[in-house]
């Protein structure tokens, strides 16, 4: 960014079209906000939110109404305005040269006015940006001669397990996400010290223990929970066990949409069935867990965990459908575009009783933390404990505009 030193800093984003489905998103605190405005001196920083905001994201945000010519706002609230700002001003651009300083002020103002009018017309909180520091004194002269910096070498990582060994325990445990955008946890890519993996090595294989399991009726039973929750989530091409986990709604209710939503009410159902199944078998054999070599403890208590997390989750979207057939859904507003719901993640649930059971994951999962530290297991649950497993409908534009 020319001689002079320039940081932008996106932090605390969030989208509000798809609720805090895991913590990270939380607005700017002001001591974080002090800390990012403290530049060296010569440097700027160009922050995009400020304390007690968030950077915001939408799916499809309306700012300027539908039409030819009028794009929404997909993605980074800023990164959009950014791409506003220099197509609108794409002709009358000064000519910038390679020891010119980069005008963050100017360009500050004119970004931050227009994420400003986004977030006002979408009516979803406050987004203000602003730019920190000051621009150095004496800028360092363009020397198309110099050279490129030196090439560095890395040190040597550590021994690391084999990956044939990681793949095999990260296969064990590869299970499908609750929602449809849950991403991959890449657990199986990951460089555990060969020490670390050591206490978990293989005695059988999981073909071994299906011929005999009277043998291993643990092991059966976590090997049952784990294609259980496989054989309902098993999402392909935008369904699951052959119904669409919905995460839309177009808000046009009759007696024949409230009939197709009690057909997809189905999954659930057979869901919770299923699941509560998976955990009886668990729960019959929780006597023989000290007995398996440790592996097998890291397997029953993830498979416990996944099983009544589950579970909740079911029972929230089961009560999230039903919103939809008894109407108990928030208003839209047409002046916004609003002609619809997204299904978004929320940290409260609605469920009293069966929210009880996604307390009981997260105190599993903090055992699985200590107990199996430094481990697949590990790592899993400190991701998974942080899902939010509430679910509400939030009014939104859906559709997209013409190009």
């Amino acid at each position: 960014v020319s001689a002079a030193a320039a940081r932008i800093r996106i932090i605390c984003r969030f989208n509000p079209e798809r609720g805090r489905n895991r913590p990270g998103s939380e607005p700017m605190t002001e001591e974080t906000a002090t800390a990012l405005a403290a530049t060296p001196s010569g440097v700027q920083a160009l922050i995009t939110c400020q304390t007690g905001e968030n950077a915001l994201e939408f799916y499809n945000a309306q700012p300027d109404g539908f039409g030819k010519g009028k794009l929404p706002v997909v993605g980074s609230n800023f990164l959009g305005a950014v791409r506003y700002i220099s197509d609108k001003n794409r002709n009358n651009a000064k000519p910038q040269n390679p020891g010119d300083a980069f005008p963050v002020e100017e360009w500050s103002a004119s970004i931050g006015q227009r994420v400003s009018e986004v977030v006002a017309a979408e009516g979803k909180g406050k987004q203000t940006v602003k730019a920190a520091g000051a621009a150095p004194a004496n800028l360092a002269a363009f020397n198309k001669d110099e050279p490129a910096a030196v090439r560095f070498e890395y040190p040597p990582s550590p021994k690391s397990a084999s990956p044939l060994e990681v793949g095999a325990i990260a296969q064990e445990l590869n299970l499908p996400g609750i929602r449809n955008d849950d991403g991959e946890s890449g657990v199986g890519q990951f460089p555990f010290p060969a020490e670390a993996l050591a206490p978990y090595k293989s005695d059988a294989t999981i073909e071994d223990i299906l011929k005999n399991k009277d043998k291993y009726p643990l092991r059966v039973a976590v090997i049952d929970a784990f294609e259980t929750i496989r054989d309902i989530w098993n999402v392909k091409d935008g369904t699951a066990a052959g119904t669409s986990i919905r995460e839309e709604f177009d808000g046009k209710n009759s007696d024949d949409i409230k009939k197709n939503i009690l057909a997809e009410q189905l999954f659930p159902a057979r869901g919770i069935s299923k699941l509560e199944r998976a955990l009886v078998l668990l729960e019959a054999v929780a006597g023989l867990k000290e007995a398996e070599p440790k592996r097998w403890q890291a397997n029953y208590d993830y498979a416990m965990a996944q099983c009544k997390a589950r579970l909740a989750w079911m029972h929230e979207y089961d009560l999230a459908l039903g919103s939809i057939r008894t109407e108990v859904l928030p208003p839209l507003d047409a002046a916004k575009g609003q002609n619809g719901y997204r299904l978004i993640s929320s940290e409260k649930m609605k469920v009293k009783k069966e929210g009880k059971l996604a307390d009981e994951a997260k105190e599993l999962y903090q055992k699985i933390i200590a107990d199996y530290k430094g481990s697949p297991w590990s790592i899993l649950a400190k991701r998974d404990k942080t899902q939010s497993l509430g679910l509400s409908w939030q009014p939104v534009a859906l559709g997209k505009t013409e190009p």
